[in-house]
Protein backbone atom coordinates (compact mmCIF):
# COMPACT_ATOMS: atom_id res chain seq x y z
CA UNK A 1 0.00 0.00 0.00
CA UNK A 2 2.89 2.32 0.84
CA UNK A 3 4.44 1.77 -2.59
CA UNK A 4 1.13 2.56 -4.33
CA UNK A 5 0.74 5.81 -2.41
CA UNK A 6 4.28 6.85 -3.22
CA UNK A 7 3.69 6.27 -6.94
CA UNK A 8 0.48 8.33 -6.85
CA UNK A 9 2.15 11.21 -5.02
CA UNK A 10 5.06 11.20 -7.49
CA UNK A 11 2.64 11.16 -10.44
CA UNK A 12 0.68 14.05 -8.92
CA UNK A 13 3.83 16.07 -8.38
CA UNK A 14 4.94 15.35 -11.96
CA UNK A 15 1.61 16.46 -13.45
CA UNK A 16 1.61 19.64 -11.34
CA UNK A 17 5.10 20.54 -12.57
CA UNK A 18 4.10 19.69 -16.15
CA UNK A 19 1.08 22.03 -15.95
CA UNK A 20 3.21 24.88 -14.69
CA UNK A 21 5.93 24.41 -17.31
CA UNK A 22 3.68 23.81 -20.32
CA UNK A 23 1.31 26.61 -19.36
CA UNK A 24 4.13 29.15 -19.29
CA UNK A 25 5.70 27.89 -22.50
CA UNK A 26 2.45 27.88 -24.49
CA UNK A 27 1.23 31.16 -23.03
CA UNK A 28 4.45 32.94 -23.94
CA UNK A 29 4.20 31.41 -27.42
CA UNK A 30 0.82 33.20 -27.82
CA UNK A 31 -0.87 29.79 -28.53
CA UNK A 32 -3.77 30.62 -26.23
CA UNK A 33 -6.19 27.90 -27.45
CA UNK A 34 -3.55 25.23 -27.04
CA UNK A 35 -2.75 26.64 -23.60
CA UNK A 36 -6.37 26.35 -22.43
CA UNK A 37 -6.78 22.86 -23.92
CA UNK A 38 -3.71 21.32 -22.33
CA UNK A 39 -4.35 23.09 -19.06
CA UNK A 40 -7.87 21.61 -18.96
CA UNK A 41 -6.77 18.07 -19.89
CA UNK A 42 -3.86 17.95 -17.45
CA UNK A 43 -5.91 19.53 -14.69
CA UNK A 44 -8.49 16.76 -15.17
CA UNK A 45 -5.72 14.17 -14.91
CA UNK A 46 -4.45 15.86 -11.75
CA UNK A 47 -7.93 15.77 -10.25
CA UNK A 48 -8.19 12.02 -10.95
CA UNK A 49 -4.80 11.39 -9.37
CA UNK A 50 -5.64 13.45 -6.30
CA UNK A 51 -8.92 11.55 -5.95
CA UNK A 52 -6.98 8.27 -6.14
CA UNK A 53 -4.57 9.50 -3.48
CA UNK A 54 -7.51 10.44 -1.26
CA UNK A 55 -9.14 7.02 -1.72
CA UNK A 56 -5.85 5.23 -1.06
CA UNK A 57 -5.38 7.28 2.10
CA UNK A 58 -8.91 6.46 3.20
CA UNK A 59 -8.29 2.74 2.63
CA UNK A 60 -4.83 3.01 4.13
CA UNK A 61 -6.14 4.46 7.38
CA UNK A 62 -9.36 2.47 7.73
CA UNK A 63 -8.17 0.38 10.68
CA UNK A 64 -6.33 3.09 12.60
CA UNK A 65 -3.48 5.53 12.43
CA UNK A 66 -0.86 2.78 12.84
CA UNK A 67 -2.10 0.66 9.95
CA UNK A 68 0.81 1.76 7.73
CA UNK A 69 3.33 0.70 10.37
CA UNK A 70 1.61 -2.62 11.07
CA UNK A 71 0.76 -3.77 7.54
CA UNK A 72 3.29 -2.85 4.84
CA UNK A 73 2.47 -3.10 1.17
CA UNK A 74 1.55 -6.70 0.39
CA UNK A 75 3.86 -6.91 -2.59
CA UNK A 76 6.74 -5.64 -0.47
CA UNK A 77 5.89 -8.26 2.16
CA UNK A 78 5.92 -11.05 -0.41
CA UNK A 79 9.23 -9.77 -1.75
CA UNK A 80 10.72 -9.81 1.74
CA UNK A 81 9.37 -13.33 2.25
CA UNK A 82 11.00 -14.54 -0.96
CA UNK A 83 14.32 -13.03 0.12
CA UNK A 84 14.24 -15.17 3.29
CA UNK A 85 13.53 -18.41 1.44
CA UNK A 86 15.96 -19.96 -1.00
CA UNK A 87 14.82 -20.07 -4.62
CA UNK A 88 15.45 -23.82 -4.58
CA UNK A 89 13.66 -24.26 -1.25
CA UNK A 90 11.59 -27.26 -2.34
CA UNK A 91 14.52 -29.02 -3.95
CA UNK A 92 16.10 -31.67 -1.74
CA UNK A 93 18.98 -34.07 -2.14
CA UNK A 94 18.04 -36.50 -4.88
CA UNK A 95 18.56 -40.25 -4.96
CA UNK A 96 19.68 -40.75 -1.37
CA UNK A 97 20.42 -44.30 -0.24
CA UNK A 98 19.76 -44.19 3.50
CA UNK A 99 20.81 -46.53 6.27
CA UNK A 100 18.15 -46.47 9.01
CA UNK A 101 19.16 -47.18 12.59
CA UNK A 102 16.31 -47.61 15.07
CA UNK A 103 17.53 -47.35 18.67
CA UNK A 104 15.37 -49.06 21.28
CA UNK A 105 15.98 -47.66 24.73
CA UNK A 106 15.28 -50.31 27.33
CA UNK A 107 15.23 -47.74 30.12
CA UNK A 108 11.97 -46.30 28.71
CA UNK A 109 8.64 -48.04 29.24
CA UNK A 110 7.23 -48.34 25.70
CA UNK A 111 6.63 -52.08 25.49
CA UNK A 112 2.88 -51.87 26.10
CA UNK A 113 2.26 -49.42 23.23
CA UNK A 114 4.77 -50.35 20.55
CA UNK A 115 7.43 -52.82 19.49
CA UNK A 116 10.93 -52.37 18.04
CA UNK A 117 9.70 -53.66 14.68
CA UNK A 118 6.85 -51.13 14.57
CA UNK A 119 9.20 -48.32 15.55
CA UNK A 120 11.52 -49.30 12.70
CA UNK A 121 8.58 -49.43 10.26
CA UNK A 122 7.62 -45.84 11.05
CA UNK A 123 11.23 -44.71 10.64
CA UNK A 124 11.41 -46.43 7.26
CA UNK A 125 8.12 -44.81 6.23
CA UNK A 126 9.64 -41.38 6.95
CA UNK A 127 12.38 -42.11 4.41
CA UNK A 128 9.84 -43.33 1.86
CA UNK A 129 7.95 -40.04 2.27
CA UNK A 130 10.78 -38.20 0.51
CA UNK A 131 10.73 -38.44 -3.30
CA UNK A 132 13.50 -40.58 -4.80
CA UNK A 133 14.91 -41.64 -1.44
CA UNK A 134 15.29 -45.31 -0.61
CA UNK A 135 16.27 -47.41 2.39
CA UNK A 136 19.54 -49.19 1.59
CA UNK A 137 19.90 -50.87 4.98
CA UNK A 138 18.14 -50.96 8.33
CA UNK A 139 19.14 -51.97 11.82
CA UNK A 140 17.69 -52.12 15.34
CA UNK A 141 20.08 -51.41 18.20
CA UNK A 142 19.44 -51.67 21.93
CA UNK A 143 20.72 -49.48 24.74
CA UNK A 144 19.56 -48.11 28.07
CA UNK A 145 19.52 -44.55 26.73
CA UNK A 146 21.11 -42.38 24.02
CA UNK A 147 24.13 -41.48 26.11
CA UNK A 148 24.97 -45.12 26.68
CA UNK A 149 24.39 -45.91 23.00
CA UNK A 150 27.15 -43.59 21.84
CA UNK A 151 29.57 -44.97 24.43
CA UNK A 152 29.19 -48.54 23.22
CA UNK A 153 31.88 -49.96 20.97
CA UNK A 154 29.29 -52.26 19.37
CA UNK A 155 27.47 -49.20 18.04
CA UNK A 156 30.65 -47.94 16.36
CA UNK A 157 31.09 -51.35 14.78
CA UNK A 158 27.48 -51.26 13.54
CA UNK A 159 28.15 -47.88 11.92
CA UNK A 160 31.25 -49.21 10.21
CA UNK A 161 29.45 -52.28 8.91
CA UNK A 162 26.75 -50.12 7.36
CA UNK A 163 29.31 -48.14 5.38
CA UNK A 164 30.50 -51.34 3.72
CA UNK A 165 27.37 -51.18 1.58
CA UNK A 166 26.55 -48.37 -0.82
CA UNK A 167 24.88 -45.72 1.34
CA UNK A 168 24.97 -41.94 0.99
CA UNK A 169 23.37 -40.90 4.28
CA UNK A 170 22.39 -42.26 7.66
CA UNK A 171 19.25 -41.75 9.77
CA UNK A 172 19.38 -42.30 13.53
CA UNK A 173 15.74 -42.38 14.62
CA UNK A 174 15.98 -40.32 17.81
CA UNK A 175 14.35 -36.91 18.41
CA UNK A 176 17.63 -34.94 18.34
CA UNK A 177 21.31 -35.65 17.81
CA UNK A 178 23.72 -33.25 19.42
CA UNK A 179 26.52 -31.68 17.43
CA UNK A 180 28.91 -33.99 19.28
CA UNK A 181 26.83 -37.03 18.26
CA UNK A 182 26.90 -35.99 14.62
CA UNK A 183 30.65 -35.33 14.75
CA UNK A 184 31.16 -38.82 16.24
CA UNK A 185 29.15 -40.50 13.47
CA UNK A 186 30.90 -38.44 10.79
CA UNK A 187 34.32 -39.43 12.15
CA UNK A 188 33.46 -43.13 11.91
CA UNK A 189 31.48 -43.23 8.67
CA UNK A 190 32.75 -40.24 6.71
CA UNK A 191 29.15 -39.56 5.67
CA UNK A 192 28.25 -35.92 5.26
CA UNK A 193 24.47 -36.34 5.53
CA UNK A 194 23.46 -37.50 9.00
CA UNK A 195 19.84 -37.13 10.12
CA UNK A 196 17.81 -37.41 13.29
CA UNK A 197 14.00 -37.25 13.36
CA UNK A 198 14.10 -33.46 13.62
CA UNK A 199 16.31 -32.89 10.58
CA UNK A 200 14.66 -35.63 8.52
CA UNK A 201 11.18 -34.26 9.09
CA UNK A 202 12.54 -30.87 8.02
CA UNK A 203 13.52 -32.47 4.71
CA UNK A 204 9.96 -33.75 4.31
CA UNK A 205 8.59 -30.32 5.19
CA UNK A 206 10.85 -28.71 2.61
CA UNK A 207 9.45 -30.98 -0.07
CA UNK A 208 5.82 -30.41 1.03
CA UNK A 209 5.75 -26.65 1.74
CA UNK A 210 3.88 -24.77 -0.97
CA UNK A 211 2.78 -21.41 0.47
CA UNK A 212 5.13 -18.65 1.55
CA UNK A 213 4.01 -18.94 5.15
CA UNK A 214 4.71 -22.70 5.24
CA UNK A 215 8.16 -22.13 3.76
CA UNK A 216 8.90 -19.42 6.31
CA UNK A 217 7.84 -21.68 9.16
CA UNK A 218 10.08 -24.47 7.87
CA UNK A 219 12.96 -22.01 7.49
CA UNK A 220 12.39 -20.92 11.09
CA UNK A 221 12.31 -24.53 12.29
CA UNK A 222 15.63 -25.20 10.54
CA UNK A 223 17.55 -22.54 12.43
CA UNK A 224 17.93 -24.37 15.80
CA UNK A 225 19.31 -27.40 13.95
CA UNK A 226 21.67 -25.26 11.87
CA UNK A 227 22.93 -23.46 14.97
CA UNK A 228 23.62 -26.74 16.69
CA UNK A 229 25.52 -28.17 13.74
CA UNK A 230 27.49 -24.98 13.15
CA UNK A 231 29.57 -25.51 16.29
CA UNK A 232 31.18 -28.56 14.71
CA UNK A 233 31.80 -26.90 11.33
CA UNK A 234 29.48 -29.26 9.50
CA UNK A 235 27.64 -26.29 8.02
CA UNK A 236 30.17 -24.50 5.81
CA UNK A 237 27.91 -21.68 4.57
CA UNK A 238 29.73 -18.63 5.92
CA UNK A 239 31.11 -15.43 4.44
CA UNK A 240 34.91 -15.55 4.68
CA UNK A 241 35.26 -11.86 3.80
CA UNK A 242 33.26 -10.84 6.84
CA UNK A 243 35.69 -12.58 9.16
CA UNK A 244 38.51 -10.14 8.61
CA UNK A 245 36.20 -7.13 8.88
CA UNK A 246 34.67 -8.05 12.23
CA UNK A 247 37.32 -10.39 13.59
CA UNK A 248 34.72 -13.07 14.25
CA UNK A 249 35.26 -16.79 14.34
CA UNK A 250 33.29 -19.00 11.97
CA UNK A 251 31.00 -19.98 14.82
CA UNK A 252 30.39 -16.40 15.97
CA UNK A 253 29.72 -15.27 12.43
CA UNK A 254 27.21 -18.01 11.75
CA UNK A 255 25.45 -17.44 15.09
CA UNK A 256 25.07 -13.76 14.26
CA UNK A 257 23.73 -14.48 10.77
CA UNK A 258 21.34 -17.12 12.10
CA UNK A 259 20.14 -14.68 14.77
CA UNK A 260 19.56 -11.93 12.20
CA UNK A 261 17.69 -14.30 9.90
CA UNK A 262 15.56 -15.59 12.78
CA UNK A 263 14.52 -12.04 13.69
CA UNK A 264 13.60 -11.25 10.07
CA UNK A 265 11.60 -14.46 9.65
CA UNK A 266 9.70 -13.90 12.89
CA UNK A 267 8.95 -10.31 11.86
CA UNK A 268 7.51 -11.39 8.51
CA UNK A 269 5.57 -14.30 10.06
CA UNK A 270 4.09 -11.83 12.55
CA UNK A 271 2.88 -9.67 9.66
CA UNK A 272 1.40 -12.68 7.89
CA UNK A 273 -0.25 -13.74 11.14
CA UNK A 274 -2.10 -10.42 11.23
CA UNK A 275 -3.72 -11.37 7.94
CA UNK A 276 -4.74 -14.76 9.38
CA UNK A 277 -6.07 -13.04 12.49
CA UNK A 278 -8.22 -10.80 10.32
CA UNK A 279 -9.67 -13.94 8.71
CA UNK A 280 -10.38 -15.49 12.11
CA UNK A 281 -11.95 -12.26 13.36
CA UNK A 282 -14.12 -12.16 10.24
CA UNK A 283 -15.38 -15.66 11.03
CA UNK A 284 -16.16 -14.62 14.59
CA UNK A 285 -18.06 -11.55 13.41
CA UNK A 286 -20.02 -13.82 11.07
CA UNK A 287 -20.65 -16.22 13.99
CA UNK A 288 -19.37 -19.12 11.85
CA UNK A 289 -18.62 -22.12 14.08
CA UNK A 290 -15.28 -23.80 13.38
CA UNK A 291 -14.17 -27.42 13.66
CA UNK A 292 -10.45 -28.29 13.73
CA UNK A 293 -9.55 -31.73 12.40
CA UNK A 294 -6.42 -33.09 14.07
CA UNK A 295 -4.66 -36.43 14.21
CA UNK A 296 -1.49 -38.40 13.75
CA UNK A 297 0.09 -37.96 10.34
CA UNK A 298 -1.53 -40.11 7.65
CA UNK A 299 -4.49 -40.98 9.89
CA UNK A 300 -6.90 -39.85 7.17
CA UNK A 301 -7.81 -36.27 8.16
CA UNK A 302 -8.00 -34.94 4.61
CA UNK A 303 -9.93 -38.02 3.46
CA UNK A 304 -12.45 -37.49 6.23
CA UNK A 305 -12.97 -33.81 5.34
CA UNK A 306 -13.45 -34.76 1.69
CA UNK A 307 -16.02 -37.40 2.71
CA UNK A 308 -17.88 -34.92 4.93
CA UNK A 309 -17.89 -31.99 2.48
CA UNK A 310 -17.53 -33.64 -0.97
CA UNK A 311 -15.11 -30.80 -1.71
CA UNK A 312 -12.64 -31.21 -4.57
CA UNK A 313 -10.36 -28.80 -2.73
CA UNK A 314 -9.13 -31.67 -0.56
CA UNK A 315 -7.20 -34.41 -2.34
CA UNK A 316 -5.92 -37.02 0.13
CA UNK A 317 -2.48 -38.54 -0.34
CA UNK A 318 -1.18 -41.77 1.17
CA UNK A 319 1.94 -40.17 2.59
CA UNK A 320 3.21 -38.61 5.79
CA UNK A 321 2.76 -34.85 6.27
CA UNK A 322 0.70 -34.40 3.10
CA UNK A 323 -0.77 -31.28 4.77
CA UNK A 324 1.55 -28.51 5.99
CA UNK A 325 -0.67 -25.49 5.47
CA UNK A 326 -3.98 -24.95 7.18
CA UNK A 327 -6.78 -25.51 4.68
CA UNK A 328 -10.30 -24.40 5.53
CA UNK A 329 -13.58 -25.10 3.78
CA UNK A 330 -17.21 -24.20 4.39
CA UNK A 331 -19.80 -26.95 4.83
CA UNK A 332 -23.38 -27.40 6.01
CA UNK A 333 -24.61 -29.32 9.01
CA UNK A 334 -27.74 -31.51 8.71
CA UNK A 335 -29.83 -28.63 10.16
CA UNK A 336 -28.51 -26.25 7.47
CA UNK A 337 -26.05 -24.33 9.66
CA UNK A 338 -22.93 -23.26 7.79
CA UNK A 339 -19.64 -24.06 9.55
CA UNK A 340 -15.89 -24.12 8.82
CA UNK A 341 -13.75 -27.28 8.74
CA UNK A 342 -10.03 -26.72 9.25
CA UNK A 343 -7.44 -29.29 8.15
CA UNK A 344 -4.22 -29.10 10.20
CA UNK A 345 -0.69 -30.44 10.06
CA UNK A 346 -0.35 -34.05 11.21
CA UNK A 347 1.35 -34.90 14.50
CA UNK A 348 4.27 -37.29 14.95
CA UNK A 349 5.89 -38.89 17.97
CA UNK A 350 9.30 -37.89 19.31
CA UNK A 351 9.40 -34.45 17.70
CA UNK A 352 11.19 -31.69 19.63
CA UNK A 353 9.09 -28.81 20.90
CA UNK A 354 11.00 -26.33 18.71
CA UNK A 355 9.65 -27.97 15.57
CA UNK A 356 6.05 -27.81 16.74
CA UNK A 357 6.55 -24.25 18.01
CA UNK A 358 7.73 -23.11 14.56
CA UNK A 359 4.23 -23.96 13.29
CA UNK A 360 2.44 -22.16 16.10
CA UNK A 361 0.99 -19.62 13.64
CA UNK A 362 -0.56 -22.44 11.62
CA UNK A 363 -1.81 -24.26 14.72
CA UNK A 364 -3.36 -21.07 16.12
CA UNK A 365 -6.39 -21.68 13.88
CA UNK A 366 -6.87 -25.01 15.63
CA UNK A 367 -6.55 -23.51 19.11
CA UNK A 368 -9.29 -20.96 18.32
CA UNK A 369 -11.79 -23.57 17.08
CA UNK A 370 -15.09 -24.41 18.76
CA UNK A 371 -14.68 -28.18 18.45
CA UNK A 372 -11.86 -30.66 17.81
CA UNK A 373 -12.39 -33.75 15.69
CA UNK A 374 -9.55 -36.15 16.43
CA UNK A 375 -9.05 -38.65 13.62
CA UNK A 376 -7.48 -41.99 14.53
CA UNK A 377 -6.36 -44.74 12.18
CA UNK A 378 -7.70 -47.67 14.20
CA UNK A 379 -6.36 -50.14 11.64
CA UNK A 380 -2.79 -49.11 12.49
CA UNK A 381 -0.99 -51.48 14.89
CA UNK A 382 0.27 -48.49 16.91
CA UNK A 383 -3.10 -46.75 17.15
CA UNK A 384 -2.98 -46.56 20.96
CA UNK A 385 0.48 -45.01 20.93
CA UNK A 386 -0.61 -42.53 18.27
CA UNK A 387 -3.58 -41.59 20.45
CA UNK A 388 -1.24 -40.87 23.34
CA UNK A 389 1.11 -38.84 21.14
CA UNK A 390 -1.71 -36.67 19.76
CA UNK A 391 -3.18 -35.94 23.19
CA UNK A 392 0.30 -35.20 24.53
CA UNK A 393 0.91 -32.75 21.68
CA UNK A 394 -2.44 -31.04 22.28
CA UNK A 395 -1.63 -30.49 25.96
CA UNK A 396 1.90 -29.27 25.11
CA UNK A 397 0.34 -26.68 22.80
CA UNK A 398 -1.52 -25.27 25.82
CA UNK A 399 -4.87 -26.16 24.34
CA UNK A 400 -7.57 -24.65 26.53
CA UNK A 401 -9.55 -26.83 28.93
CA UNK A 402 -12.67 -25.71 27.07
CA UNK A 403 -11.39 -27.20 23.83
CA UNK A 404 -9.90 -30.30 25.43
CA UNK A 405 -13.33 -30.89 26.89
CA UNK A 406 -14.98 -30.71 23.47
CA UNK A 407 -13.35 -33.46 21.40
CA UNK A 408 -15.02 -35.97 19.11
CA UNK A 409 -12.86 -39.02 18.46
CA UNK A 410 -13.23 -40.43 14.95
CA UNK A 411 -12.06 -44.01 14.57
CA UNK A 412 -11.23 -44.01 10.90
CA UNK A 413 -10.50 -46.85 8.44
CA UNK A 414 -12.85 -49.32 10.15
CA UNK A 415 -13.44 -50.91 6.72
CA UNK A 416 -9.91 -52.36 6.94
CA UNK A 417 -10.81 -54.27 10.12
CA UNK A 418 -14.44 -55.40 9.50
CA UNK A 419 -14.06 -58.16 12.08
CA UNK A 420 -14.06 -55.47 14.80
CA UNK A 421 -16.78 -53.17 13.43
CA UNK A 422 -20.13 -53.86 11.79
CA UNK A 423 -20.20 -51.44 8.85
CA UNK A 424 -23.96 -51.92 8.45
CA UNK A 425 -24.66 -51.01 12.06
CA UNK A 426 -22.32 -48.21 13.08
CA UNK A 427 -22.84 -47.21 16.71
CA UNK A 428 -21.62 -44.00 18.32
CA UNK A 429 -20.28 -44.40 21.86
CA UNK A 430 -20.73 -41.65 24.44
CA UNK A 431 -18.38 -42.02 27.41
CA UNK A 432 -20.18 -41.70 30.72
CA UNK A 433 -18.22 -38.68 31.87
CA UNK A 434 -15.68 -36.15 30.77
CA UNK A 435 -12.41 -36.17 32.63
CA UNK A 436 -10.22 -33.09 32.38
CA UNK A 437 -7.72 -33.17 35.22
CA UNK A 438 -4.22 -32.08 36.07
CA UNK A 439 -1.99 -34.86 37.34
CA UNK A 440 0.89 -34.47 39.75
CA UNK A 441 3.16 -34.02 36.74
CA UNK A 442 1.04 -31.16 35.41
CA UNK A 443 -0.32 -33.07 32.42
CA UNK A 444 -3.99 -32.79 31.51
CA UNK A 445 -5.97 -35.84 30.45
CA UNK A 446 -9.32 -35.99 28.67
CA UNK A 447 -11.96 -38.38 27.49
CA UNK A 448 -13.78 -37.50 24.24
CA UNK A 449 -17.41 -36.45 24.26
CA UNK A 450 -18.21 -39.01 21.58
CA UNK A 451 -16.46 -41.87 19.76
CA UNK A 452 -17.55 -42.30 16.14
CA UNK A 453 -16.38 -45.26 14.02
CA UNK A 454 -16.26 -44.25 10.34
CA UNK A 455 -14.83 -45.22 7.00
CA UNK A 456 -13.86 -42.26 4.85
CA UNK A 457 -13.46 -44.70 1.96
CA UNK A 458 -16.94 -46.26 2.05
CA UNK A 459 -18.83 -43.45 3.82
CA UNK A 460 -19.95 -45.69 6.67
CA UNK A 461 -20.61 -43.71 9.84
CA UNK A 462 -20.36 -40.26 8.18
CA UNK A 463 -24.03 -39.42 8.81
CA UNK A 464 -23.73 -40.32 12.48
CA UNK A 465 -20.56 -38.23 12.74
CA UNK A 466 -22.29 -35.20 11.24
CA UNK A 467 -25.09 -35.51 13.78
CA UNK A 468 -22.52 -35.52 16.60
CA UNK A 469 -20.70 -32.50 15.16
CA UNK A 470 -24.02 -30.66 14.88
CA UNK A 471 -25.03 -31.50 18.44
CA UNK A 472 -21.72 -30.43 19.99
CA UNK A 473 -21.36 -27.29 17.87
CA UNK A 474 -24.85 -26.18 18.88
CA UNK A 475 -23.84 -26.48 22.53
CA UNK A 476 -20.35 -24.99 22.11
CA UNK A 477 -21.63 -21.90 20.26
CA UNK A 478 -24.80 -21.52 22.33
CA UNK A 479 -27.15 -21.88 19.37
CA UNK A 480 -30.85 -22.42 19.98
CA UNK A 481 -33.67 -23.37 17.61
CA UNK A 482 -36.22 -20.57 17.34
CA UNK A 483 -39.34 -19.98 15.24
CA UNK A 484 -39.45 -16.65 13.42
CA UNK A 485 -42.32 -14.92 11.62
CA UNK A 486 -41.92 -12.12 9.06
CA UNK A 487 -43.73 -10.63 6.01
CA UNK A 488 -43.30 -12.46 2.70
CA UNK A 489 -42.44 -9.39 0.63
CA UNK A 490 -39.08 -8.46 2.20
CA UNK A 491 -35.48 -9.65 2.15
CA UNK A 492 -35.77 -11.45 5.48
CA UNK A 493 -35.21 -14.95 4.08
CA UNK A 494 -32.26 -13.86 1.94
CA UNK A 495 -30.62 -12.29 5.01
CA UNK A 496 -31.04 -15.48 7.00
CA UNK A 497 -29.59 -17.62 4.20
CA UNK A 498 -26.64 -15.28 3.76
CA UNK A 499 -25.77 -15.21 7.46
CA UNK A 500 -26.82 -18.66 8.65
CA UNK A 501 -26.66 -21.03 5.69
CA UNK A 502 -29.34 -23.22 4.15
CA UNK A 503 -32.89 -22.57 5.42
CA UNK A 504 -35.12 -25.52 4.65
CA UNK A 505 -37.91 -25.43 7.28
CA UNK A 506 -39.99 -22.62 5.71
CA UNK A 507 -43.80 -22.45 5.54
CA UNK A 508 -46.40 -19.84 4.65
CA UNK A 509 -48.65 -18.40 7.35
CA UNK A 510 -51.86 -16.35 7.00
CA UNK A 511 -51.22 -15.55 3.33
CA UNK A 512 -48.86 -12.62 3.92
CA UNK A 513 -46.37 -14.08 6.38
CA UNK A 514 -43.69 -16.76 6.52
CA UNK A 515 -42.48 -18.84 9.43
CA UNK A 516 -39.08 -20.57 9.74
CA UNK A 517 -37.49 -22.82 12.33
CA UNK A 518 -33.72 -22.48 12.51
CA UNK A 519 -30.74 -22.64 14.89
CA UNK A 520 -29.34 -19.19 15.68
CA UNK A 521 -27.08 -17.49 18.24
CA UNK A 522 -28.33 -14.72 20.49
CA UNK A 523 -26.23 -12.00 18.77
CA UNK A 524 -27.39 -13.16 15.33
CA UNK A 525 -31.02 -13.07 16.44
CA UNK A 526 -30.63 -9.55 17.82
CA UNK A 527 -28.94 -8.44 14.58
CA UNK A 528 -31.78 -9.89 12.52
CA UNK A 529 -34.52 -8.29 14.64
CA UNK A 530 -32.79 -4.90 14.59
CA UNK A 531 -32.41 -5.11 10.79
CA UNK A 532 -36.04 -6.17 10.30
CA UNK A 533 -38.24 -4.71 13.08
CA UNK A 534 -41.33 -6.24 11.43
CA UNK A 535 -40.05 -9.75 12.26
CA UNK A 536 -40.87 -11.43 15.56
CA UNK A 537 -39.98 -14.52 17.56
CA UNK A 538 -42.83 -16.99 17.93
CA UNK A 539 -41.05 -19.52 20.15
Amino acid sequence: MKVGLQKLHIATKYVTTFISYESKRLFHGVNYRAYKLINHCVASKLNCLQTSVFKQNQTHNYSGSHFEDDMDNYESLLSETDSLVDSDFNSILDGQRVAVIQPVFTGMNQASLTTPKLQLQESVSLIHSIPNWMVADQLIVYAKNKKELFKREEFDNDLLSLTEGYITSIFISVPRLSGMDVAHIYKITGLEYIYDRYSLVLQIFRARATTRQAKLQVALAELPHMKQMAQYSLNKHFDTEALSKRGESHFELMMRKFGDKEKRIKRVIKKLEKSRKMTRDSRKRSFLPTVAVVGYTNAGKTSLIKAVTSSEKFQPEDTLFATLDVAATSALLPNGTRYILIDTIGFLSDLPHELIHAFSVTLEDMLQADLIVHVRDVSHPETRKQLRDVLKTLTNLNTSDRLLGNIIEVRNKVDIIPEQYDLNNIKVVHPNKLLTTTSSKGKRACIPQAICPVSSHTGAGIDQLLEEIEDHLMKATDRKVVELEFPTGGQHLNWLREHLGQISDVEGHRDYFMRVNLPITGPQLNMFLSTYPDAKVIS
